[in-house]
C-alpha cells in the first residue's frame, strides 16, 4: 500500500528555548507533508528541507511523527508578531514542535504576524484532521489555496 498525501505546504523549522521562552526560526526553506495510509486511523507528519537546502551541522534531524486522532493540536502562536508561527502540540506529553509559515502573506494589513488565507486554510484542515479519524469533506465551492496541496 502506498501512503496518500493529505496536506503539503512550505514551512520552516523553529526551535523553542524554555529558559527565555522564545522561538527562533531557523533559516532555510522547508516543507511539511501530512500523509495517511489507507485504512489506518493515524496520520504521518513530516518536516523536511526543500529546494536543495542543506541544514547546518548542528541541526537535529526531524522525525516523522505519527499523529493519533485527538492527541495533537496545530496551534497558532499569537504571541509571535514578527512572523507566522505555529506549534504542533501533543496532548499526551509536553512535547511541542514549532514551524514558521513560508508562503507570502495576503493579509490586508501586511503585518508579519498576520495569517494569510493559505495559513488559515491549512490551520482549519489540520485541526479537522487532528480532531477526528474521518477525513474532512470538501465543500462544493471550495477552491484550493495556491501554494498548498489539500487532498480530501
Amino acid at each position: 500500500m502506498s501512503s496518500e498525501t493529505i496536506l503539503s505546504f512550505n514551512a520552516g523549522y523553529a526551535l523553542y528555548d524554555p529558559d527565555s521562552k522564545t522561538v527562533t526560526c531557523k533559516p532555510g526553506p522547508g516543507k511539511i507533508t501530512v500523509t495517511k495510509e489507507p485504512g489506518e486511523p493515524f496520520l504521518y507528519f513530516t518536516w523536511e528541507p526543500r529546494e536543495g537546502f542543506k541544514p547546518p551541522a548542528d541541526f537535529v534531524p526531524f522525525d516523522t511523527y505519527v499523529l493519533f486522532p485527538g492527541d495533537a493540536l496545530w496551534v497558532h502562536v499569537k504571541q509571535c508578531t514578527t512572523g507566522r508561527v505555529f506549534a504542533l502540540k501533543f496532548l499526551s506529553s509536553d512535547r511541542r514542535e514549532f514551524f514558521w509559515m513560508q508562503s507570502r502573506t495576503d493579509a490586508e494589513n501586511k503585518q508579519p504576524g498576520s495569517l494569510s488565507t493559505q495559513d488559515k486554510s491549512i490551520y482549519e484542515t489540520l485541526e479537522k484532521l487532528l480532531q477526528s479519524d474521518e477525513e474532512p469533506e470538501e465543500e462544493e465551492n471550495e477552491a484550493p489555496v495556491p501554494g498548498s496541496t489539500i487532498v480530501a
